[in-house]
């Protein structure tokens, strides 16, 4: 049987493959790890104490999730749409409003979830107009097809200003594009059109002018 030294130095090994010293651990070293598991017992928090609360109120202190951010003023690229709500409720001028609040569209911080945590009907009008700040109004109806929602802000029982519109069409949520993103694509494509014609008129006037100089050339050698 051959050396243990030997079959050591055969194996790979990986890591420290001596010993920093051959001496064992000192008093100072065992001092030393007692006053180092003892600053990790001070550290550690005592489990049996809850950690301490917040203010009510706020949901990063009472564990809940953050509230949502407030949605885009441009969000005129998606939509919206829960099939299974679809298939549980009707789609009504009672629950429609229910409805839009489960869409990115909607504003968490308006006036009618206020009165939802309130227990009463978020499209209230006799409530509403006793607020101020971000409201929803329900504007136009045809049920159960198209459901017309308008976002303002009120400053006073009789002074609102119109924010955005949003429209809801055989359950399809989509916001309306504003007045002036329209009348910009409006005259976008209106110029393109007028540019497009240009280009068609320019390249008959072209080939109208080399027809008359050709015929011209074959009179001249005749």
């Amino acid at each position: 049987m051959g050396s243990t030294e030997g079959l050591g130095s055969s194996m790979m090994q990986f890591g420290v493959t001596k010993p920093i010293s051959m001496a064992g651990p000192m008093s100072a070293d065992f001092q030393r790890t007692k006053e180092l598991e003892k600053s990790s017992r001070l550290c550690q928090p005592d489990m049996a104490t809850p950690p301490p609360m917040g203010p009510p109120g706020n949901p990063m202190f009472e564990g809940g999730p953050p509230p949502p951010q407030p949605p885009g003023t441009d969000m005129t690229g998606i939509c919206f749409r829960d099939q299974l709500w679809l298939n549980t409720y009707p789609l009504d001028r009672n629950l429609v409003f229910d409805y839009f609040a489960m869409s990115p569209f909607y504003d968490w911080t308006c006036n009618n979830e206020q009165l939802r945590v309130r227990s009463v009907h978020p499209l209230d009008i006799s409530n509403l107009t006793k607020m101020t700040g971000i409201e929803y109004i329900l504007s136009e109806v045809l049920e159960p097809h198209l459901f017309v929602i308008r976002k303002q802000k009120r400053d006073s029982p009789e002074k609102v200003t119109p924010m955005l519109a949003y429209y809801i069409l055989d359950g399809s949520i989509y916001q309306a594009p504003q007045l002036c993103n329209v009348f910009a694509a409006r005259i976008g494509r209106t110029l393109h059109h007028i540019q497009k014609a240009f280009t068609i008129a320019a390249s008959k006037l072209e080939k109208i002018g080399y027809g008359k100089q050709r015929f011209s050339c074959e009179l001249f050698y005749l």
